[in-house]
């Protein structure tokens, strides 16, 4: 039997991913907004570092496919520099980054919509499920599946809490 970590509860997941990203990040002068389901346009306040670019490029085009040479095109710099130079800067290679961005956006898909596990791959840039069941499994340490059935009982328990009321709450009675 696999021993899966400690990490449950729909924040402390949430919070592995956005650890994950801040660190990736936090050479950058990025900053990063996961509100809603759907990204939008991102521009790095500073647009003149490779670095910057990068995050943009792969945050406005993670649902498409990315061609190393078009990316390293984007930013004007040989994609085998580019590959050392971003791996030098954030400890994470240029699809590492990727993965963990579609990963995000297939969260909250999972949370907030009833796509099929399937369609919320497509939708987060994976052309093949397996591959995106993978990755899943190894940032969350959960599948698909599993995620959504948690974060559906733990929206379940705490609308019963809300609901029935607690000892402490003043219209709880027995």
């Amino acid at each position: 039997a696999k021993k899966r970590p400690f990490l449950y509860s729909k924040s402390s997941i949430e919070m592995v991913i956005f650890i994950g990203l801040f660190q990736t990040v936090r050479l950058s002068k990025w900053y990063l907004h996961f509100d809603t389901p759907s990204f939008s346009h991102y521009k790095a306040p500073n647009t003149d570092t490779a670095i910057d670019k990068v995050f943009t490029y792969l945050y406005n085009n993670f649902q498409k496919k990315i061609v190393l040479t078009e990316l390293a095109d984007f930013v004007s710099q040989n994609p085998t520099s580019l590959c050392r130079y971003f791996k030098k800067c954030t400890n994470k290679s240029i699809f590492q980054v990727l993965a963990n961005i579609r990963i995000e956006y297939a969260c909250k898909l999972l949370t907030h919509s009833n796509l099929t596990v399937n369609e919320v791959a497509f939708n987060s840039g994976y052309n093949t499920p397996t591959l995106f069941y993978e990755q899943f499994l190894r940032e969350i340490h959960l599948t698909p599946n599993e995620y959504r059935q948690h974060i559906n009982a733990e929206r379940i328990s705490n609308h019963m809490n809300i609901t029935i009321g607690s000892p402490q709450d003043s219209t709880y009675s027995k």
